[in-house]
């Protein structure tokens, strides 16, 4: 049970670090608050990387659960446990790098320049209803193949008098938002508009265009910052392997010369 324990701690401890870099509802680097979200590559791409870091943990701990069962045996099959242990994490590692680059990738496409954007000002935005919404399950097991959908709510705010502008707010569930809208507290968004394309987002009072881009900037950098940390980890762990292997050769061919004859 010990190692069961250690095992399973490691597969939570990554995909607990996973959840904070890739931004699961609420926490860490997950996408900017512009009232539009990700785009759909992005949450694509986030969405099959939780998914991937899920599943390598479920394998860890089945195998540590194996583990357990037959710790009474031989020095050979601890050591193969390691051995799977090791590579199944860094598979892991390896797919939370690609996973980091391809969603920096993908959100670096939908910036735009500074230029583009019109700042219409700040206004009060009201609660004014609440809408539910179908997005897709990110759950894993049984709850993901029953239901390739979940149901989420969304309250929506607009300025008084101008009711061509929009924000929505996520809340957990539908009397949540029920009591938002009574409560009738605005939320102060700055709005700035794309007339090229005839759109619109909503960012934080203090921001402006040029500091909403240099957060995406920052957010994408943060990305592949940790996506190459990564791979200059794992990188280093296989020269160290490398270095190891090379010296046991040479230590096993100093006790035991090749045959020249």
């Amino acid at each position: 049970m010990g190692w069961a324990a250690l095992v399973m701690g490691w597969a939570a401890l990554v995909m607990g670090w996973g959840t904070l870099v890739m931004g699961w509802p609420g926490y860490g680097l997950g996408c900017p608050d512009d009232g539009l979200g990700c785009s759909g590559a992005v949450q694509l791409a986030k969405t099959w990387l939780k998914s991937r870091l899920i599943a390598g943990a479920g394998a860890i701990i089945n195998d540590s659960a194996l583990f357990g069962r037959h710790r009474h045996d031989s020095g050979s099959h601890t050591m193969s446990f390691f051995a799977k242990f090791k590579t199944v994490f860094q598979v892991m590692l390896l797919i939370l790098a690609i996973g980091l680059f391809v969603a920096g990738w993908q959100e670096s496409k939908t910036i735009r320049d500074p230029s583009e954007y019109t700042d219409r000002g700040v206004f009060a935005f009201h609660p004014y209803r609440v809408l539910p919404h179908s997005e897709a399950n990110t759950a894993t097991g049984r709850l993901r193949h029953s239901q390739a959908t979940k149901t989420v709510y969304y309250v929506y705010h607009r300025p008084n008098g101008r009711n061509q502008w929009r924000y929505k707010m996520k809340v957990g569930s539908r009397a949540e938002g029920a009591d938002v809208v009574r409560a009738r507290k605005p939320v102060q968004r700055r709005v700035l508009s794309i007339p090229a394309e005839r759109k619109y987002i909503t960012v934080s009072p203090e921001m402006d265009a040029k500091s909403y881009i240099s957060s995406r900037m920052n957010h994408v950098r943060w990305l592949w910052g940790i996506g190459a940390a990564i791979l200059a980890l794992l990188g280093g762990i296989y020269f160290l392997q490398y270095r190891k292997n090379k010296r046991e050769e040479e230590a096993d061919n100093a006790q035991n010369p090749p045959y020249m004859g």
